[in-house]
């Protein structure tokens, strides 16, 4: 997915596409990963606190990618708001979210991972 989102950039796929391609293609590389970075430079209770965040930063990114989908033209039709500037924060809104949910989803995978890694299952 980051080549072909790559190759999408180079040969005029527009900007947001590859942008989230490559973002969602960097996380896919970590499924099944033992994150130890993760638990190693992170604190247990701020790991705790992303992990109770988790589901309310999921429910924003979905809110806000729904909203910069649907708003902008909802906006227009029915309240003839036409601000570019609104469109844009509701854009950066939706990838801020989307980067805090895959943060505190890091941290929700990792309070649920074995300690050691040694102990996961990929290495038995």
């Amino acid at each position: 997915m980051i080549l072909l989102s790559i190759a999408m950039l180079l040969v005029g796929g527009g900007i947001f596409p590859p942008i989230l391609g490559i973002i969602i293609g960097a996380v896919g590389t970590m499924i099944n990963a033992p994150l130890t970075w993760w638990r190693a430079h992170l604190s247990v209770g701020f790991r705790n606190f992303l992990k109770k965040l988790w589901s309310w930063s999921y429910t924003a990114c979905i809110i806000a990618w729904l909203s910069a989908l649907l708003g902008p033209g909802l906006l227009g039709y029915f309240f003839g708001v036409n601000n570019p500037a609104l469109i844009l924060m509701i854009l950066f809104l939706a990838l801020g979210f989307l980067l805090l949910t895959v943060f505190t989803g890091f941290a929700y995978d990792v309070h649920g991972q074995p300690v050691h890694p040694q102990d996961h299952p990929i290495y038995r």
